[in-house]
């Protein structure tokens, strides 16, 4: 029986063309593929390529290559090259020899056209310029010489010589889409003239792709689908010869623009690489290794991780980047895709310098001319470019290209031509004449940028093709069309889903999503773990994955990870997009949090790399508590700052009403010295009647100057602040002054809302009247500083002092008072932020000033060094810190008498620092003296003694003296209650020890209300304190006898412990976690389980004796339950020994 295919007409065609025009061969090879898939099954397409034929090294190419003279079709490409002289045993009949193997080719094709009628002979030469990619001078004058020979080649075929008119047809073209269209048009007209049968009969099953889909939905076209990736051979060709262009200028790099779903990826995956690493296409490179990176391959390092990956493809065993390059032979290149750069910009945990780094080894590669790089970058983030001064140099010249939009007959082209390669069919409607790939063309051209939705559409269509391999026009209306198939199919997933895996849309696309960290409004995908989803959102997660609308892949670390498919639905999907905008907040706070976190591991989690209280950590909270998927460095960042921050914030009381006083107490001197310097330039009358009006007010305002006595003067500084708001438009420097004046006074008196307003306002006058750099505009900002401080605003505060500080610094080069003002507010801002080193460095240059200014006793002086003595005290260098603070307390004593409000605070401050370092008898004497000195200078009732009564109160507790702790804790609470409202946070504190104190006691009851009344306080406010009350109500239902309940609360407790004080950076708080296995060990008693319990006491009782006084309340504690436990176990020897070091503790305590 005959061979099916022997049945089947056959077309050879040979394709000539000298080595200079590699594109072009690939292109019209692409072409003929096309035809072949087309008529496959009635015609039999032979193409002839000397790079397909088996040619053997016992002879030279020409002598084994089929002639094609023997064809039906020869094909001649011509560029700037003849190509090289053939062997001298090819010979015309006269003897001459043949220039190339080209000149060959063309004239026996002629030869046999002439004398038996084939083969039809094509002539293409492209009109291009050439591109000279060598310096080499040589390879220059080859070159020159190959243009000259061509060129007499032609005038002798093609040109009649005397004339000069053309004798003979070519087909001139300037690019390579112009010459795929022309070859495939041509072709088919001769296939049409030769082979008419082939085209009278219907098409067939058989088809040259057979790899499932033609088409891609929202996956990218990747260099495996260069067959079936069609419509942009113009692009590719430009984009290719900007490469040539670039090469030649010694930088090899290519920045393909165009905005989001234009098809830059598959632009270069499928189309432009597949084309210039064939050998050839780039003269002379005949070898090619090539490399696909995307910036969120390397994760926080992607400087690494394309170093690395480069190395490995270039040579796996070399020791680095550069010798891998020098091994590359001469005739061999790396092609580098770096897709989707702008994941360097918005990668949530790539810092500036890995990005500097990425970029500095992307030029340092291409400067090397043996790896071309191509990078594709959204359109939206061209703006920065600007910021990186390597990518700048790199697209110089003809390095950036801007991929356009398809025009319609492109867009036809990637409808029809993945069809024909896959043997499918468009149907046409029989009444109407209506072709559905006319209709998805007109879709799509109405849409040019919808490339993705036109894709998706097609894959959709292909899932419900006919039997016979037809894509209908009823699906096309069932799926929505190309506009409406994207969305309708997401939708329609949704819908399948149960209430709670649709529930769970938000916090899936949180984990899925990004935006850039620092104020771009670009949305983009990122990959997210696909072990992070679980229950209904890892539900909801595999449909999308089985709607092929999410897809897998592994990430560097070889583990499974889940992306959006493609960005364009989050344009499209109306439920994502809405979605998008209420969330666009947190996903930029996440994207922050990522990068401080990929920053504070990179820095070994150490604390001046935590996040700043204020803003920075506000921000990362609500993005904790949003349920957004994070990352474990991400959320282990924020409960350390969050730790550090309630830690510092009880560290820091004093330091707020500082710096209250100080902009007080500065500011009747420095509104009288302004209204001095404006007297010449006002009425002596009006400078006059303002500068009393002010003394006056400010003497009443000052709660400093006035010894505690209560402030009246609000309603008369809100009517002034009215007055000179609505006034003085006639006076602007003297509305001005006034408005510094009163804001100072509002910030003193607390006010800050108005403070701001007023102060403000005052800066902007002064900047239009005087300038943004007068000593008096300068004095105002370092006042809006101050209450910028005040309402915790601390970034802001940062900035307002920094610009004080440099105008200050102008004005005053070699110091003064107003320099000295702005370190100090700086100092303190920093301090505040947890930036003690900063804050250190600025105090100490502030400290120079006061004293070259005004000498050792002066209260500036006084001020600096006790800013100074609490930052040391903050970093907890608190031998240095105790130092200062005496040193600041005997200043201020000598200059303020012993009955001021700045004493009371140096002799707390140094009680709080006695009390950090865990010597409680010098703490409470401290706090006595703190507490005579507020006294005297508030008065007995005074809310504010209550805090030092408390602090007394809970040093004697600690200290081990119950019965005179006792007191000072009722008197605490008795003052809190008179003077706040009930359920006030302030009332945990003395609640929490009173409550210890009762249980040590036995006085259960008591104990459970004063811990009833705190738990509910600390729940309700989130307090610091949470973690040590749950404990104590789990002690006391052990106590009780409610182990069940114990260990729940138990359970609570140790989760806000590990949440306030995480061990891996805070292992100074390490002796809290002591405490919490001491109350775990009496659960275990109660249960009998000794011999557990006996481990945690023996590990705890060391670190509680390391971190407390011998004697303190907590050692005996643990020696309490020691003796407990030894009596429960029956083992009277070991709780004797215990309960007789008790004893001694105590005696030696008395």
């Amino acid at each position: 029986m005959r061979d099916a295919d022997a049945l089947v007409d056959e077309l050879r065609i040979f394709v000539s063309s000298p080595g200079d025009v590699a594109e072009e061969r690939f292109i019209v090879r692409r072409v003929i593929a096309r035809l072949q898939s087309e008529f496959a099954g009635r015609l039999r397409i032979e193409p002839i390529f000397w790079e397909h034929e088996p040619l053997a090294a016992s002879a030279s190419f020409q002598d084994q290559l089929p002639r094609p003279s023997t064809s039906d079709i020869a094909i001649c490409i011509l560029w700037s090259r003849l190509g090289t002289r053939l062997p001298a045993s090819f010979t015309r009949p006269d003897g001459s020899r043949y220039e190339s193997g080209t000149e060959f080719e063309f004239e026996d094709a002629l030869a046999g056209l002439r004398n038996c009628g084939r083969p039809h002979l094509l002539v293409y030469r492209k009109t291009a310029p050439p591109v000279l990619e060598g310096e080499d001078e040589a390879a220059c004058i080859e070159r020159l010489q190959q243009k000259l020979a061509l060129d007499a080649f032609v005038r002798r075929w093609f040109h009649d010589s005397a004339d000069g008119t053309l004798r003979a047809a070519f087909h001139p073209f300037a690019a390579p889409a112009e010459l795929e269209e022309l070859v495939e048009v041509h072709l088919r007209k001769l296939i049409a003239r030769f082979r008419p049968e082939a085209v009278g009969l219907p098409p067939t099953a058989a088809s040259a792709w057979t790899r499932g889909s033609p088409f891609r939905g929202l996956a990218t076209f990747e260099y495996e689908h260069a067959g079936i990736f069609f419509g942009r051979t113009n692009a590719v060709g430009e984009m290719l010869t900007a490469l040539r262009r670039q090469n030649a200028d010694g930088r090899p790099f290519l920045l393909v623009l165009g905005m989001s779903g234009c098809g830059k990826s598959s632009a270069v995956r499928a189309g432009l690489m597949p084309l210039i690493t064939q050998p050839g296409v780039i003269e002379g490179i005949e070898e090619w290794r090539w490399l696909t990176f995307r910036p969120r391959d390397g994760g926080a390092d992607p400087h690494g991780a394309l170093l690395d990956a480069l190395r490995r493809t270039i040579e796996p065993n070399a020791e680095s980047l550069d010798a891998a390059l020098d091994g590359l032979a001469p005739n061999a290149r790396v092609f580098l895709l770096v897709d989707q750069l702008e994941e360097i910009f918005t990668g949530e945990r790539i810092e500036a310098p890995v990005r500097a780094a990425f970029f500095d080894l992307l030029e340092h590669v291409v400067r090397t001319r043996k790896v071309w790089v191509v990078a594709t970058l959204r359109s939206d983030f061209y703006p920065r470019c600007a910021e990186t001064p390597q990518l700048a140099a790199l697209k110089a010249g003809a390095g950036q290209y801007d991929l356009p939009l398809p025009t319609p007959a492109e867009i036809g082209q990637i409808i029809r031509l993945p069809a024909a390669v896959a043997g499918l069919q468009f149907e046409t409607e029989v009444e109407s004449g209506q072709r559905l790939d006319e209709v998805l063309r007109d879709a799509a051209v109405r849409s040019p940028e919808a490339l993705p939705l036109l894709e998706f559409a097609l894959e959709e269509l292909y899932q419900r093709r006919s039997p016979g391999g037809v894509l209908t026009l009823a699906a096309y209306r069932q799926i929505g069309g190309v506009e409406g198939a994207l969305a309708r199919r997401a939708e329609s997933v949704f819908a399948g889903l149960s209430a709670e895996q649709q529930a769970a849309l938000p916090s899936v696309l949180r984990a899925l999503v990004t935006v850039g960290p620092d104020g771009d409004e670009s949305v983009a995908r990122r990959p997210a773990l696909l072990e992070s989803f679980t229950g209904a959102s890892r539900a909801l997660v595999d449909a999308l994955i089985d709607a092929r609308l999410c897809v897998t892949e592994l990430n560097a670390e070889g583990d499974p990870v889940v992306t959006i498919a493609h960005e364009a639905l989050l344009r499209h999907w109306p439920r994502v997009r809405e979605w998008a905008e209420a969330d666009r907040d947190v996903l930029r706070g996440r994207a922050r949090l990522a990068l401080a976190a990929a920053r504070w591991t990179q820095e070994d989690r150490r604390t001046e790399f935590l996040l700043a209280p204020g803003r920075p950590l506000e921000e990362a909270e609500r993005v904790l508590e949003s349920g957004v998927s994070l990352q474990p460095a991400e959320r282990e960042l924020v409960i350390a700052s969050r730790a550090r921050m309630r830690r510092n914030r009880r560290l820091r009381m004093a330091a707020v009403a500082s710096l209250a006083v100080l902009a007080v107490a500065a500011s009747v001197s420095a509104f009288i010295a302004t209204v001095e310097r404006d007297r010449a330039a006002t009425e002596a009358s009006t400078a006059a009647r303002t500068m009393e009006f002010m003394v006056s007010l400010f003497a009443e305002a000052d709660p400093t100057e006035r010894r505690g006595e209560e402030v009246t003067v609000r309603e008369v500084l809100d009517r002034g602040a009215a007055e000179v708001e609505r006034g003085l438009e006639d006076q602007p420097a003297v509305r001005a002054s006034l408005m510094t004046a009163m804001g100072r006074a509002y910030t003193g008196l607390g006010l800050h809302e108005p403070a701001h307003r007023l102060l403000s306002t005052a800066v902007e006058q002064r900047e239009r009247l005087i300038g943004a750099r007068a000593r008096p505009t300068t004095e105002a900002r370092s006042a809006l500083g101050a209450v910028l401080y005040m309402q915790s605003r601390y970034e802001e505060a940062e900035r307002i002092f920094r610009q004080a500080l440099h105008d200050a610094r102008e004005l005053a080069p070699e110091g003064d008072p107003l320099v000295s003002q702005a370190l100090n507010g700086l100092a303190l801002t920093l301090t505040q932020q947890g930036r003690d080193a900063e804050a250190e460095a600025l105090y100490r240059e502030a400290l120079v000033i006061d004293e070259r200014l005004h000498g050792r006793r002066h209260l500036d002086t006084a001020r600096t060094i006790k800013g100074l003595a609490m930052s040391l005290y903050f970093a907890g260098r608190y031998a240095e810190a105790e130092l200062r603070l005496r040193e600041a307390l005997d200043l201020h004593r000598e200059l303020l008498g012993p009955s001021h409000v700045r004493v009371a605070e140096c002799e707390n401050d140094l009680g709080g620092l006695y009390y950090q370092m865990g010597r409680y008898a010098d703490a409470s004497r401290q706090f006595e003296l703190a507490l005579a000195t507020y006294t005297r200078v508030l008065g007995p009732d005074h809310p504010d003694l209550a805090a030092v009564e408390n602090n007394i109160g809970r040093s004697l507790l600690m200290d081990g003296r119950i019965e005179q702790a006792e007191p000072r804790l009722r008197a605490a609470l008795e003052l809190d209650r008179r003077s706040k409202p009930p359920g006030h946070d302030d009332f945990a504190l003395p609640l929490n020890s009173l409550a210890m104190i009762e249980m040590h006691r036995g006085n259960l009851e008591a104990a459970e209300t004063y811990l009833d009344e705190a738990l509910e306080i600390v729940r309700r406010h989130d307090h610091w304190l949470l973690d040590q009350v749950l404990l104590n109500r789990a002690v006391l239902d052990i106590l009780r006898g409610h182990l069940e309940e114990a260990r729940d609360v138990l359970t609570e407790s140790r989760a806000a412990l590990e949440s306030q004080y995480p061990l891996a950076t805070m292992p100074e708080e390490r002796w809290r976690y002591a405490l919490h296995d001491s109350a775990s060990a009496l659960l275990l008693i109660g249960e009998k389980r000794f011999s557990e319990a006996e481990a945690l006491l023996v590990g705890a009782r060391e670190a509680i004796d390391a971190r407390f006084p011998t004697g303190g309340y907590y050692p005996e504690l643990v020696l309490d339950r020691l003796v407990m436990l030894y009596e429960a176990w029956g083992k009277p020897e070991l709780a004797a020994r215990y309960r007789a070091d008790r004893e001694r503790t105590s005696a030696r305590r008395s």
